[in-house]
């Protein structure tokens, strides 16, 4: 009953992303069509090896599922006798026999019983076909990943302007694509893999106990054999979702490492902003505050380049050149501060739900843990609740740290500039670099939505919090 549960949306979702998968089997096709070079060939042949021999496990699993049903349940006109008189029996492949009234007339028996058992072969066919197709389609997207991060080789820094530029459209092109397709293919078996979570592993759970049952009664017969080979079928198709999953993953990230090792140091600025921005989709799940620390300790690096450019400004230098010099070190100093301010507008408030519901999370999984300690209790729960409190730990540290440092790099900025010679240069410069010295005594922090400056006596004032919440809560619980 669960295959026929699966089966029906495994047959009207695709027919309802007709458009997606018209899409996916035309890119198979023509892949294929379009294939000439040798490596290419055994690369998709290797992938295409993998989904037959799923395609094959699969099938032949639900094949020996019907056959044992059909053969253990073969049409049958079996007649029960009793002091009250007798009573027919007829068997069907699904379902108990008491759906079959004895009333039911031999022809009407048999139309019935074929009828069930050719919906038992479609839905098993079209159970297991839909999954190793799937399985085969995802392959494939993943071996056409391969072939184009080993395509990428053949650019160097050795061709010429437009070859590069014509390759890293190229590239473009068709990794816009194969990320395009695995999205559409996505969003035609996330339902579908949803349901075969639930439904398999409820499925799995039942045979397993009624399998345990049996073989603890002594009470093992073909039906248990039956029910073993339905436990295969499910879990491995559970396994065939993961482990496609997992393979599709690697492959598409694989695409930003590739791109990464091409000499990209040597060639135009152009081109290198053209792998920038392939390089930037490849990253497909950011985390959200390794983003944020990312972006903060580049603006940290540019305030630490900015100050060293000073070294530049000397009194020997013309007035023009002097002018122009402190001209540029002005506007880059704003661009900078300004940045900066703009990355607290976005983050403060972030930062500060952060404080709230990771403390109090460290504080109530550190009490679960004590207690699974102290009553000896320990498992593998708890050894989850650690990496928790590791992580929540973690993230508070790296806010910390990131705001200490831009507050510093942003601090050196009024050092940096303090220190050319402006007591030899004309009064016009030195009112210059006065004005910047001024603005740079303007603090550049990281906020908690401005009640709390993020640096390092921050996190030592959230720790000590936590310990006090802590044991308060410890108190409170004893």
């Amino acid at each position: 009953m669960t295959m026929f549960i699966v089966t029906v949306p495994k047959i009207f979702l695709p027919w309802f992303h007709h458009e997606q998968m018209r899409n996916i089997i035309q890119m198979i096709i023509d892949d294929w069509s379009n294939l000439s070079e040798t490596k290419s060939r055994k690369i998709m042949g290797r992938y295409a090896f993998w989904g037959r021999l799923a395609y094959i496990i699969q099938i032949s699993a639900v094949f020996i599922i019907v056959l044992e049903l059909t053969v253990t349940r073969h049409p049958s006109f079996m007649v029960e006798s009793s002091e009250n008189g007798s009573l027919s029996v007829r068997d069907i492949v699904l379902g108990p026999s008491c759906w079959i009234t004895p009333s039911m007339s031999t022809p009407m028996y048999l139309m019935y019983y074929y009828i069930v058992l050719s919906g038992l072969c479609g839905a098993a066919l079209i159970y297991a076909g839909f999954d190793a197709f799937m399985f085969s389609t995802a392959l494939h997207i993943c071996g056409q990943f391969e072939i184009l991060n080993s395509s990428i080789e053949r650019m160097t820094d050795k061709d010429d302007y437009g070859i590069l530029k014509h390759r890293i459209k190229e590239y473009s092109q068709r990794h816009a694509k194969l990320l395009a397709l695995s999205n559409q293919l996505n969003d035609i078996v996330s339902l579908i893999i949803l349901l075969e979570l639930l439904s398999n592993g409820f499925l799995i759970c039942i045979s397993g106990i009624s399998l345990l049952t049996n073989f603890k009664n002594g009470n093992l017969d073909t039906d248990d054999f039956n029910v073993g080979v339905r436990v295969y079928v499910c879990y491995m198709a559970l396994f065939m979702y993961s482990f496609v999953g997992e393979k599709l993953s690697i492959q598409a990230e694989k695409s930003q490492i590739a791109i990464y090792n091409r000499p990209w140091y040597n060639m135009s600025a152009t081109i290198a902003k053209d792998m920038l921005f392939i390089i930037m989709p490849a990253i497909v799940y950011p985390g959200f505050d390794a983003f944020m620390f990312s972006i903060v300790l580049h603006i940290c690096g540019q305030f630490e380049i900015l100050n060293s450019s000073t070294e530049n400004i000397t009194d020997e230098d013309g007035y023009w050149e002097q002018r122009y010099k402190i001209k540029e070190y002005s506007q880059r100093h704003a661009k900078l501060l300004a940045l900066s301010t703009q990355l607290d507008e976005i983050i403060n408030v972030i930062i500060l739900f952060t404080l709230l519901s990771n403390g109090f999370s460290i504080c109530i999984a550190a009490i679960s843990l004590l207690t699974g300690i102290k009553n000896g209790n320990l498992d593998n729960e708890n050894f989850n609740v650690g990496i928790r409190i590791c992580v929540c730990y973690v993230v508070l540290f790296m806010y910390s740290f990131v705001g200490e440092k831009l507050s510093i790099q942003a601090a050196k900025s009024q050092i940096a500039i303090y220190k050319v010679p402006w007591y030899n240069m004309p009064t016009t410069i030195a009112k210059d670099i006065q004005f910047i010295i001024m603005r740079s005594n303007s603090a550049c922090n990281l906020t908690a939505c401005g009640i709390m400056t993020m640096n390092y006596e921050a996190f030592k004032y959230t720790t000590r919090v936590m310990f006090s919440c802590f044991s308060v809560l410890q108190l409170a619980l004893a």
